[in-house]
């Protein structure tokens, strides 16, 4: 038991540190990746309900301009 707890304590002054650094450094980075990742999804998930939205709007403003035409042509056709 001593030798083995010898070994770990040489390890953990030099390695162990070293490995628990690295550790962090990895999970920052992973952390970091996966926030990235997020961002970048909710940005793409906003572009494509703009872009929607934008479609639906012109949509319902192309349907409206029709509309109005119809109905002058309509009245025009009645009026003479």
């Amino acid at each position: 038991m001593g030798w083995i707890s010898w070994c770990w304590s040489q390890d953990s002054d030099s390695e162990g540190k070293q490995l628990a650094s690295s550790v962090r450094e990895q999970l920052i980075i992973g952390a970091f990746i996966v926030v990235v990742v997020i961002i970048i999804i909710i940005i793409i998930i906003i572009i494509i309900i703009i872009t929607i939205i934008v479609v639906v709007v012109v949509i319902i403003i192309i349907i409206i301009i029709i509309t109005i035409v119809v109905v002058v042509v309509v009245v025009v056709i009645i009026m003479s």
